[in-house]
């Protein structure tokens, strides 16, 4: 253990495999790399069956650490979730099961993620997120707006804070993930597991759909009957409208994120050919595309931007948001 966890955070690893298993290190460890959680991740072999040893940030305030944990139990006692063996908010130390996961298809999200969303987003509520998207995207924005070099996606940012002006007076609160991308949902074979519940808590359970959809590049068609399957109803006008909106926040919230990123790295604007979001979908299973580099980073960014661009720009979006507006 001490050749992989940094010093300081190796007696409260320790604790934990003593407190979960009564050893005091691992048959084996190997660090976890990919997605986009700020946690560092290893997996442990224990007596042949591995577990995920979860490093939370301690940058975070405890409360945040708090909320994490108590979503990612909550979610494990739903079934929806990892098994949870060992949680230490105050050290950030979570130990789960670790899922072996096949490929997460388009189809398996679909016939799979509407009644998992459903039990999430029925069941008592979680805490208050420690990013409760809406004021966390308002306030994100600003600082953006700040530093970005581009007209263009300054004026983008600003239509989206006039779409979550509109969204605010449709809000309802549930217990919901809040980061539905692509690697924080797992397959076993059987049944899909969402993991990272950092930004989890309650919010509308309208962005978990919007991610879903938007992440799976569902079309028109395909959003209606997620949406249906997921109510088991027919969606009125009304909620089909407001998830068409939810989906640009959805967009922006993503963009954002990775623009920050590639800015902080250096790399304010990309000039090379950007690919559309289908491309990218499916060049991202093939390995083409990934969130390796800067460069990855920022044309991610600009994907996701284009994008939200090509959907806000047609009449039939126009049309929901004066619904959203004047109802």
């Amino acid at each position: 253990m001490k050749d992989f966890i940094e010093p300081s955070r190796l007696d409260s690893a320790v604790k934990g495999l003593k407190t979960a298993f009564n050893i005091d290190t691992p048959d084996a460890i190997n660090k976890l790399v990919g997605g986009g959680s700020t946690a560092s991740m290893w997996k442990i072999t224990v007596k042949n069956h591995p577990y995920v040893l979860r490093l939370m940030g301690l940058d975070q305030p405890i409360a945040d650490r708090r909320v994490q944990v108590i979503c990612a139990q909550y979610g494990a006692r739903l079934g929806i979730a990892p098994q949870c063996y060992y949680a230490d908010a105050e050290n950030g130390i979570l130990i789960m099961d670790y899922i072996h996961s096949a490929e997460v298809t388009k189809e398996i999200i679909f016939n799979q993620m509407p009644a998992l969303l459903a039990k999430l987003h029925d069941s008592e509520k979680m805490p208050e997120a420690y990013c409760v998207i809406f004021p966390y995207m308002s306030d994100f924005i600003g600082k953006m707006i700040t530093k970005t070099p581009s007209k263009k996606i300054i004026e983008y940012y600003k239509t989206i804070q006039d779409i979550m002006l509109i969204l605010v007076k449709h809000r309802q609160l549930a217990s919901c993930h809040n980061d539905l991308n692509s690697e924080n949902i797992l397959y076993d074979g059987k049944q899909i597991y969402l993991i990272d519940f950092e930004a989890a808590g309650t919010e509308d359970p309208y962005f978990d759909l919007a991610t879903v959809c938007q992440q799976n590049c569902f079309d028109t068609e395909e959003e209606l009957l997620f949406l249906e399957k997921y109510m088991t109803r027919k969606p009125n006008a009304l909620e089909i409208a407001k998830l068409a909106l939810m989906k640009q926040v959805s967009y922006c919230y993503h963009a954002l994120h990775f623009f920050d990123h590639a800015y902080s790295a250096g790399m304010m604007s990309y000039h090379g050919e950007v690919p559309t979001f289908q491309q990218w979908y499916e060049g991202r299973k093939q390995g083409k595309y990934s969130y390796e580099t800067t460069q990855d980073l920022i044309l991610y960014a600009m994907v996701v931007l284009n994008q939200s661009l090509e959907e806000m720009a047609q009449p039939t979006f126009k049309e929901a948001m004066l619904l959203l507006e004047t109802s």
